[in-house]
């Protein structure tokens, strides 16, 4: 499918900007987003050097202070208020616009199941063989669910996200224009949500990942195969999860953070920095899990067991004994 392309020039009128450099664009996003002729903004003069490494963006929503750090091949559009410049000019070309591209009709695969109750919107979806869509679940537009998927009763698959510009004092709503991708023999059980991509492209969930009830999936965020999250989790937005890892129940992965595959996030954790693969971390903030339990132990030793001091070495000990016999026993 061919993108729509516009010209700084056709645009800058609709939120009283000014073009000081003009250039045509083909998608929105930030810095860290990939997509030809990308129209992205600078914050801050500290953010520059993301910008100069996405060779992918064309031109750049700026202040007038900070025009002049704008390289000669990408475009400049100059707005007062650069931030709330570039969502405005996200919610104008959402709203008022093709820009975004149009949903077709829903086409769903006579051999999936949807039971009675389920919403399934009109238009903007696709659902493949054997899919099992149960009561109460709602789909909305830009969804795509594989074949032999479970979307359990409550799950909301293409909400859209927690994305806020305060623009004259107030919080304004950002549009959500993307999809949600729900790849093969995914099982989602009950309550989840996995909200839809703010500009386009998808939030993904890969296959023969299964997410337990009540976890959340930010926009954007992007899930590999095989993943097994437990209860409660959040996975923040533009994250990036590799195959085969572990979330534990009521873990967070806060925005933009990439998890190695095989990786093993502990239950409760709050991952704050990348996680290298194979790797297992553990803690508010997140750290190497022996580390960890390294750091657990001397607080335990500093502070005394029931009025008997214990070496950091047996209390290790213990927790790992602990740890291993739990996991022991929750294998069915």
């Amino acid at each position: 499918m061919s993108l729509s392309t516009l010209t700084l020039s056709e645009v800058a009128n609709a939120i009283g900007a000014t073009v000081l450099r003009d250039a045509s664009f083909s998608n929105l996003g930030f810095s860290i987003h990939k997509g030809p002729g990308l129209l992205s903004w600078l914050e801050h003069r500290d953010f520059l050097q993301g910008i100069l490494r996405n060779k992918e963006i064309s031109a750049v929503v700026v202040s007038k202070e900070l025009a002049d750090l704008i390289p000669e091949e990408m475009g400049v559009l100059v707005h007062e208020k650069h931030r709330e410049g570039f969502y405005k000019l996200h919610n104008h070309l959402a709203r008022h616009t093709t820009f975004y591209g149009e949903h077709g009709p829903s086409q769903i695969d006579p051999s999936a199941t949807i039971e009675p109750g389920a919403f399934i919107a009109p238009q903007g979806i696709h659902i493949g063989a054997n899919v099992l869509i149960e009561s109460g679940a709602r789909i909305l537009p830009g969804t795509r669910i594989g074949a032999d998927s479970i979307i359990r009763a409550g799950v909301v698959l293409g909400s859209s996200g927690l994305q806020y510009a305060k623009m004259s004092g107030k919080w304004v709503s950002i549009d959500h224009v993307g999809g949600v991708d729900i790849g093969e023999d995914v099982e989602i059980k009950e309550y989840s949500v996995v909200g839809r991509a703010i500009f386009r492209g998808n939030t993904v969930v890969g296959d023969n990942t299964k997410l337990d009830a009540y976890v959340f999936v930010a926009h954007h965020a992007k899930m590999g195969k095989r993943i097994m999250c437990c209860g409660y989790a959040c996975i923040g937005g533009h994250s990036l999860v590799g195959d085969d890892v572990f979330v534990g129940g009521k873990a967070m992965i806060v925005n933009c953070i990439e998890v190695g595959e095989e990786a093993r996030i502990t239950m409760g954790s709050v991952v704050v920095s990348s996680v290298k693969p194979r790797a297992h971390v553990t803690g508010n903030w997140a750290i190497p899990h022996a580390k960890f339990l390294t750091a657990y132990g001397r607080f335990l030793a500093s502070a005394g067991k029931g009025g008997a001091f214990m070496s950091r070495k047996l209390i290790i000990i213990q927790a790992l004994r602990s740890m291993a016999s739990t996991k022991q026993a929750c294998i069915v």
